[in-house]
């Protein structure tokens, strides 16, 4: 329990960035861009509560290996389109709230750790662009922020940085799919991600020190599928870089286990320990 507290306020440190003090569950879902979905689909998603994953971690970088912990956590919110923050408000207008499945990542080591969380619309077919996605590193030399909003067509990109080789930068992108969001996509319709040859995002959680890469890259995409498993594989088609992301075929295709291989001397894998669902209220676990 324990264990489970200290994932839920790390899960409400993310939210504060992008709320003002609220992290429930969406309660009226009759609102703009609102999708019909299966009562499979809305009985598991639309019932206030958090999926808590714990994964086994097992990374190399630059051929050394690091001990790290990781959970990823998935949840419905109301959020604002036009100001990019999980909203409550009463008086917010109907057609500037949209549902989106919001992931969270907290991947601690001994010595750093890196939070980061996306906010994909759950109707993929009217809005297939995650609304927005953030990512925050720090160790015991420095710390860095990004943050992706989407604006009209394109992706205004903002990043942060303590150290002064770093500094800050902002800038804008045409939209396209975000590496980090084939999570959610897979957890809200494996087929929303599209096969073959497309432009991604690599993740938020890798980009280099001067951000010079955080721009679409075009890679291979191919799904494999193995008794109860399947398998969502990403080749870029410039680098080194392959994501491989395991998932079970049936509904709600929990996350099993994913893996990255990196040219840049990089290593990941991450396999699933234990699932929870929870209800979080005031940095509480209530069930």
């Amino acid at each position: 329990m324990r264990k489970f507290v200290q994932i839920a306020a790390s899960i409400l440190f993310i939210v504060v960035n992008f709320c003002c003090g609220y992290s429930g569950a969406v309660e009226d879902r009759k609102i703009s861009n609102s999708p019909d979905v299966s009562e499979q689909f809305a009985n598991y998603w639309y019932n206030d509560k958090t999926e808590i994953n714990e994964y086994s971690v097992h990374q190399v970088i630059n051929g050394i290996e690091k001990k790290a912990g990781l959970s990823m956590t998935f949840a419905t919110e109301t959020f604002s389109k036009s100001r990019h923050v999980i909203t409550k408000d009463p008086n917010a207008k109907v057609s500037d709230q949209i549902i989106v499945l919001h992931n969270n990542n907290l991947l601690e080591s001994g010595t750093g750790s890196t939070m980061s969380s996306i906010f994909t619309p759950i109707n993929l077919e009217e809005t297939p662009y995650s609304i927005s996605a953030f990512s925050s590193t720090q160790n015991i030399k420095y710390q860095h922020t990004t943050k992706i909003d989407k604006i009209k067509n394109s992706y205004e990109i903002s990043f942060s940085s303590f150290a002064d080789y770093e500094g800050k930068d902002n800038y804008q992108i045409q939209e396209t799919i975000l590496e980090d969001a084939l999570f959610n996509r897979i957890r809200i319709a494996p087929k929303s991600i599209p096969v073959g040859t497309v432009n991604l995002l690599k993740s938020l959680n890798i980009q280099p020190a001067n951000q010079a890469e955080l721009k679409p890259a075009a890679a291979r995409i191919q799904f494999l599928k193995s008794e109860s498993t399947s398998t969502c594989k990403v080749e870029y088609m410039h680098s080194d870089r392959t994501v491989i992301i395991n998932f079970d075929e049936d509904f709600p295709h929990k996350i099993t286990s994913w893996s990255v291989h990196d040219t840049n001397n990089y290593s990941f894998e991450a396999t699933l320990k234990k699932t929870n669902k929870v209800v979080i209220v005031d940095d509480e676990i209530k069930s």
